[in-house]
């Protein structure tokens, strides 16, 4: 029996298609008699679901039009009807070739085993007993969600300290086949960027001007520095609320880029806005809890990369924080004041050119001080010198929780690189060639994909025939091998 067992109760019950009343679950030697279903469906058509069991070939979880199987080959997947569109797998077939089993247990571990009892493959998420796994129409489209309250201990100033999850913290999420959509708005004030004059377009009903771009878009992310100015009444109140009510209606989940670090006496850095960190953090959900929207990411703007650049300028005096530990620990405090209003929120981050072992070293720290892994990491590539550690920084996200575990996704900022383009033309241009770039390094395709600009160009967000960001899009989806 692998070691990993020591850590996983063997006890599952058995999960039913949907609601139905019976099973028709072959149970493996090593676990409990089938039982009922416990599958409730809770708002917005979201399916949580106690312990249960899938086994190879049998049986199927389904939630309206979402279905989980484990496959004979020890693959276990999450499709999406009509069409059977694969949103997420384990990536493991060929690792069990019969006797598969899918157990969701009862400490809040997902586990795969093989011959009923040998585990190869889990979420890493025991210790969380009464958790539930939850199947929803908008990413994450899987999870695992805590039911009770969460204490979690960690370091602060050399301190333990203590921080409070609330209920429906997600300990774990299916991150593959997410496609993310950041335009520059007009709203900010960006010193020499406009922003996209068209950005309001984006959010009419049936997304007329990019329907190829709008069928592969599942999440979109606004920008810190939106709401700043729609506190501060500097554009239309109501458009905020127009486009959380498109995206609701849409099934598209809505992201944050967020400025995580809370360092007072550092002012006008990347990566401190004014404010930032738990202040920053709790106006922003507050502001879309009140309009009825619910954040479910908060990609942070290179956090490590300011750590690591004041720590070269010799200004780490000026922070509260002089090693990655305590840079997570500061940051942990970001992570609860968006948690504490929306509680299934999950935190990712952006970096540029590292290594593996600082990839690794990060994660960990990260996890550490939160007690949960980063949900993503996203690649702000295309830069000079970029692409020699990549292929090490994906080994060191996919080992982020031990061999076994599901890794950290790794995501890739599609753009047009530096220097960007000075205009509509080149800009696309140039991230059209990024994709052959990337593609000619021979690395494993991203499991996320973001279409962000935060630059003067493109100048339009549509239509998706024009030079556009959403032209960037369709041409992707056009583009990559089917």
């Amino acid at each position: 029996m692998e070691p990993l067992l020591k850590h996983i109760k063997l006890r599952a019950a058995a999960a039913c298609i949907g609601f139905a009343s019976t099973c028709g679950i072959q149970l493996s030697v090593a676990t409990a008699a089938a039982r009922a279903p416990n599958c409730v469906s809770t708002s917005g058509n979201v399916t949580v679901c106690g312990p249960f069991s899938l086994t190879a070939g049998s049986a199927t979880l389904t939630s309206h039009d979402l279905t989980l199987s484990m496959q004979s080959d020890g693959n276990l997947v999450l499709h999406r009807a009509p069409g059977k569109e694969l949103l997420w797998q384990s990536n493991t077939a060929g690792a069990c070739s019969g006797s598969c089993v899918a157990r969701f247990q009862a400490d809040g571990n997902l586990v795969l085993y093989k011959n009923g009892s040998t585990a190869y493959w889990n979420t890493t998420t025991d210790g969380n007993p009464g958790a539930q796994l939850a199947l929803a129409p908008l990413p994450p489209y899987l999870s695992i969600r805590t039911t009770s309250p969460k204490r979690q201990a960690f370091l602060q100033a050399g301190q333990t300290t203590f921080q409070n999850y609330a209920p429906g913290q997600i300990v774990w999420a299916a991150g593959q086949n997410l496609n993310w959509l950041a335009p520059l708005d007009p709203f900010g004030g960006y010193p020499g960027r406009p922003g996209a004059a068209d950005y309001m377009q984006l959010f009419q009903a049936g997304a007329p001007g990019w329907p190829v771009a709008f069928s592969h878009i599942n999440v979109f992310k606004l920008y810190t520095q939106n709401f700043i100015y729609f506190q501060n009444k500097l554009h239309p109140p109501d458009n905020l609320k127009t486009i959380i009510n498109f995206l609701k209606a849409n099934n598209i989940a809505l992201a944050i880029e967020a400025e995580p670090v809370t360092c007072p006496n550092l002012k006008g850095s990347e990566a401190v806005a004014v404010p930032s960190g738990p202040e920053q953090a709790r106006a922003i959900a507050l502001e879309v809890n009140s309009l009825g929207g619910t954040i479910a990411y908060a990609a942070m703007d290179e956090p490590l990369d300011f750590f690591m650049r004041i720590t070269a300028q010799g200004s780490l005096s000026a922070c509260p924080f002089n090693s990655l530990q305590t840079l997570a620990e500061n940051i942990a405090t970001f992570y609860a004041a968006y948690q504490a209003v929306f509680p299934a929120i999950q935190i990712g981050d952006i970096e540029y050119g590292l290594t593996g072992t600082q990839m690794s070293e990060w994660a960990t720290a990260y996890r550490n001080a939160t007690g949960v892994s980063l949900a993503f990491y996203h690649d702000d590539a295309f830069q000079a010198g970029w692409g020699h550690n990549t292929a090490a920084v994906q080994a060191a996200l996919k080992g982020a929780d031990g061999s076994m575990g599901p890794g950290i996704p790794y995501g890739l900022i599609r753009n047009s690189g530096q220097p960007p383009g000075k205009s509509d033309s080149a800009w696309v241009s140039k991230a059209k060639q990024n994709m052959d770039f990337y593609n000619s390094l021979g690395l494993e395709a991203p499991t996320q994909n973001i279409f962000q600009t935060w630059e003067a160009s493109p100048s339009r967000v549509l239509p998706e025939s024009g030079d556009s960001l959403t032209n960037v899009v369709a041409h992707f989806f056009d583009y990559r091998p089917k």
